[in-house]
């Protein structure tokens, strides 16, 4: 009996023993698959690529894409300011040579049909010079080199050409008097060209009440408006409104040659341009047809 006994014991001692070592392992194989799972993860984020701010290289190339991206930049900017400066310049030489051609016709007297038939052909080269000049940028002309073109353009028949001229012109404008020989060249063109007088005459009338708006002596003032009235008298002399004509001429006259103060005005050119117009007018027999 005792034997049965002392064997139950060690077999219940080796059962124990046993489910010791079943939870021994088990516990190991938690274990085991618990790290597992850890060098899993360690390999997942080994084979992710960096963050580019934490990789040096990806720092070193970027600085270098900047450096060679201002360097582009400021080389762009460098050849287009060159490239401005070389229009600039050349529409200087450009008007520069035209006034010298304007100073030709002026001083030509009877030989200056024959210089400007000579001449033609370089002129019209240089306004087809220039006004390719403005299409790039309007900016590369001032509003004084656009009042000189702009009248060259009439000269050379640009009539395609000069109602833009007239508007990049009036967009770049810093100065009154320039303003208005540019407004009356529009006024003639809307005249002459276009066929659309009554345009013309807005625009004029516009240039009148701005003149009178002008903050300048009395006389000059007056004198500024007389010519605008003496250039619409003469516009609408040219298309054939004779009466008109006369009409308008009588306003200017009544300013400057038959006022009260007509004396301030006797020495201005622009009564003795009325008094040239009235006369032609007057000779012209125009006057009793219409």
């Amino acid at each position: 009996m005792e034997d049965q006994k002392k064997l139950q014991e060690t077999v219940e001692t080796l059962s124990d023993k046993i489910e010791n070592i079943n939870r021994s392992v088990n516990s190991l194989k938690e274990a085991l698959e618990i790290r597992g799972k850890e060098i899993d993860l360690i390999q997942v984020e080994s084979n992710k690529p960096k963050k580019w701010w934490k990789n040096p290289s990806s720092i070193i190339s970027l600085i270098a894409l900047l450096i060679s991206a201002f360097v582009t930049i400021k080389s762009v900017e460098k050849q287009e300011e060159q490239e401005i400066s070389e229009k600039r310049l050349r529409v200087k030489e450009i008007v520069q040579r035209i006034s010298d051609i304007q100073t030709q016709y002026a001083n030509a007297g009877a030989q200056l049909g024959a210089i400007q038939q000579i001449t033609f052909p370089e002129v019209t080269n240089l306004v087809d010079e220039a006004i390719g000049i403005s299409e790039e940028d309007i900016n590369y002309l001032n509003d004084s080199e656009y009042n000189t073109i702009i009248s060259m353009a009439f000269l050379t028949n640009k009539t395609e050409k000069i109602e833009t001229l007239i508007e990049n012109a009036l967009k770049t404008v810093n100065d009154v008097s320039t303003e208005y020989g540019i407004r009356n060249y529009q006024a003639n063109y809307y005249f002459l060209i276009k066929q659309q007088p009554e345009k013309g005459r807005e625009i004029i009338k516009e240039v009148i009440q701005k003149s009178k708006d002008q903050q300048i002596s009395n006389d000059g003032k007056k004198a500024n408006i007389v010519n605008e009235y003496l250039l619409w008298s003469n516009l609408e002399f040219q298309i054939g409104n004779y009466k008109q004509t006369d009409s308008i001429l009588k306003i200017a006259e009544k300013l400057v040659v038959t006022g009260d103060d007509s004396w301030r005005f006797v020495n201005y050119p622009v009564t003795q341009n009325i008094k040239a117009s009235r006369e032609y007018l007057n000779n012209s027999g125009n006057i009793a047809h219409n």
